[in-house]
């Protein structure tokens, strides 16, 4: 599978929030074409045919690292819920970190 570019990531986040192509675009703030053609890259991207089956194929992506890639603005927040969960369910995380940034987060959640 192809990687998405970041606008895309963005048309995904608001797909999985069950967004309307309107609520999309509004949010976003582009025009409602230009929505719809980021949805048709995706579909193709995830090799889908329609927004149902591929709010499906993220479902079971959604482990994959194509997906995390995570802007920094959004990366405290996440790493927040990332150990509010660990804390709640018992596990372990790596921070991975190259040339004095972190290059990557793996999480391992143990079974209890």
């Amino acid at each position: 599978m192809k990687e998405f570019t970041d606008r895309e990531r963005e048309v995904l986040d608001c797909v999985a929030e069950e967004l309307s192509n309107s609520e999309i675009a509004e949010k976003l703030k582009m025009s409602l074409q230009t929505t719809k053609n980021h949805l048709s890259k995706i579909y193709l991207k995830l090799e889908v045919k329609n927004r149902l089956a591929a709010i499906r194929k993220l479902r079971e992506l959604k482990g994959e690292e194509k997906l995390l890639k995570v802007e920094s603005r959004d990366f405290d927040n996440i790493l927040t819920n990332i150990l509010s969960t660990l804390l709640e369910k018992g596990g372990e995380c790596h921070l991975i970190f190259r040339e004095g940034r972190v290059e990557r987060l793996e999480v391992n959640l143990f079974k209890k």
